[in-house]
């Protein structure tokens, strides 16, 4: 009896992350760029590079602050911008129950203490109206040709982001997702673009730019202050080490990030 094989040849996906590096410098000035190194990989990203004296990592809505030279850990909970919101509703409410069952010559006042907190709640959930235009301009980045987008805050500009598309770059999903991840973090944006959005999501509109900001430039009055720029991308194999806090470093609680 003769028998037939069919041999199926299944494609072996790499497993793994990605490295790159986010070199900011001042535009006026004398002060040095300074070069950064980043990894991402499964939803978890590592500031710092393997001799960094300090590295944060940004992992399961905690920061973790590591400090190789004093082998101690500080660790910031519920610093995510989601769970930052969620606190202040919960404070707003609170305050609005006790104004509810406050006695009648005290009621308006903490009544109108609530209206204030949620006032404030409000305009932190919309932040500053942006505007994002694009523009006919394009420079050359290290991944190649980038296209200019200007972003306005209340018709001033603040940002020129230089896009990519996404596949131009090595690991260029990942580094995607890891600005995502960062964006979701209070003050995360410093570390993902090295400019500072506070309390504010600003990742829904940098996703519709249709690519990876590999420049990004801040203005201050009408001119540009600084310069960060995404290079050296490159895939990493799984590395589960360097995403661990050390098991024999002295760990602390941080500060609360207060809502």
């Amino acid at each position: 009896m003769r028998y037939s094989f069919i041999v199926l040849l299944v494609p072996v996906i790499a497993e793994g992350g990605v490295s790159y590096n986010l070199t900011s410098r001042p535009l006026s000035g004398s002060a040095s760029p300074t070069v950064v190194q980043y990894f991402v990989e499964q939803g978890v990203v590592r500031v710092g590079g393997p001799a960094a004296q300090q590295i944060q990592l940004f992992k399961d809505g905690t920061i973790y602050i590591i400090d190789n030279s004093s082998k101690s850990v500080t660790v910031l909970r519920n610093a995510t911008l989601a769970r930052i919101q969620q606190g202040l509703a919960e404070q707003v409410n609170k305050m609005e129950d006790m104004a509810s069952q406050a006695p009648p010559d005290e009621r308006a006042k903490a009544e109108n203490a609530a209206a204030v907190v949620r006032e404030m709640y409000a305009r932190q959930r919309e932040g500053v109206p942006r505007e994002f235009r694009i523009t006919t301009r394009t420079e050359t980045a290290a991944s190649g040709t980038c296209g200019i987008w200007e972003v306005f805050e209340l018709g001033i500009k603040r940002l020129e982001l230089c896009v990519v598309p996404t596949q131009a770059i090595t690991g260029g999903e990942d580094i995607l997702r890891g600005m995502k991840i960062l964006c979701g973090y209070f003050h995360g944006s410093a570390f993902a673009f090295g400019v500072e959005f506070g309390r504010v999501d600003i990742w829904p509109r940098i996703e519709a730019l249709g690519g990876l900001p590999v420049i990004i430039r801040e203005f201050k009055d009408g001119a540009a202050v600084s310069e960060t720029i995404v290079t050296g991308a490159r895939q990493i194999p799984t590395s589960p080490k360097l995403f661990e806090v050390p098991p024999d470093y002295l760990s602390k609680e941080g500060p609360k990030v207060a809502p």
